[in-house]
């Protein structure tokens, strides 16, 4: 199975996908990810771009085992449902956390990591994930 990521595309979604730039309704106010021009919440074409804090808290989470072959070297891979501080809801890929302590509630920060290679000489897609916040030594 090959991945649905192509050159072309990496490069049109590097914004959203390594600055965090999402939608900001001005109609509404309502703000998402990723970006689009139609309002996903009241259909408005008046959109601009926004972006979105870095830290999060984990609110539902799943580990999924089976895995495409390309991605075998990440499974089991753990998605979250975020919400942002600023109110912000997403779908997310985690990283850097262990299976047994994953639970709701868990505040989680946005970090650039490698999210598949395309075979050997294929494209490598870097993007954001997310991991468990560090403690500040202070």
């Amino acid at each position: 199975m090959k991945p649905l990521i192509t050159p072309a595309k990496v490069w049109r979604l590097k914004e959203s996908h390594y600055r965090l730039v999402g939608g900001k309704c001005t109609s509404c106010g309502f703000t998402f990810f990723p970006k689009s021009p139609r309002c996903p919440r009241c259909g408005s074409r008046s959109v601009e771009p926004y972006t979105l804090p870095r830290e999060a808290v984990v609110e539902s989470y799943t580990l999924v085992y089976q895995v495409p072959e390309y991605m075998r070297d990440q499974a089991p891979l753990s998605f979250a449902l975020l919400r942002l501080t600023d109110g912000t809801r997403i779908a997310a890929a985690l990283t850097e956390v262990d299976a047994s302590s994953l639970r709701s509630g868990v505040k989680v920060e946005a970090v650039f990591r490698r999210v598949l290679v395309d075979g050997q000489y294929g494209v490598i897609a870097y993007g954001t994930k997310w991991r468990p916040q560090r403690l500040q030594k202070g």
